[in-house]
């Protein structure tokens, strides 16, 4: 059986939310570590409500639940949903909100990054040091390395994936037929 370019691209498509989901539980493991860590380290007992906000919660959800999409629309031969409308409606719901948050964080970091090297300049600093860049990372021997690259790559890899479900249902909705309905007499 030949593989259609519909279904290619949902195969990609496919595998970049699960990479995506995956760099996305490995960020909020680390997360979730080091806080608890923390918290073992000193007397101050928090939950995880004062660490997670809800942008994250909506991340975590949308991940998986694209994977999940994508995932049974590789192996369900059957129209689960018959409108090829009502389908672009249900897949780009969770996929702009996944979108919408991660275009949140990026604009997050690029200001978090910007207070800092303008801070540089306003404490008159020494001219030789070099403003950094947000998707830079430090020193690969700290921790803080590890964060900063499950960061980026947890942002970078999740406009990716929005980016290629919204052409997949743009495809899906110009290429495939719309499903016949039919009528028993």
């Amino acid at each position: 059986m030949a593989i259609t370019p519909l279904k290619g691209m949902r195969v990609w498509v496919a595998f970049i939310t699960f990479v995506s989901l995956a760099v996305t539980v490995a960020f909020y493991s680390f997360i979730d570590f080091h806080v608890r860590k923390a918290r073992r380290e000193s007397n101050y007992v928090a939950s995880m409500w004062e660490y997670f906000v809800w942008q994250d919660y909506v991340l975590i959800v949308t991940s998986a639940l694209l994977f999940l999409i994508y995932l049974s629309s590789l192996f369900i031969n059957r129209h689960v949903v018959s409108s090829k409308l009502l389908r672009a409606f249900l897949i780009l719901i969770p996929a702009a909100f996944f979108l919408y948050v991660h275009a949140i964080n990026i604009a997050v970091n690029v200001r978090i990054q910007n207070d800092i090297n303008a801070f540089k300049d306003s404490h008159g600093q020494d001219s030789n040091i070099e403003k950094s860049n947000w998707l830079v990372c430090g020193d690969p021997s700290e921790s803080a390395f590890v964060f900063c690259y499950l960061d980026n790559s947890h942002l970078l890899l999740g406009i990716i994936a929005g980016f290629f479900v919204v052409v997949e249902v743009v495809m899906s909705f110009v290429m495939s037929p719309q499903p016949s309905k039919t009528v028993d007499l």
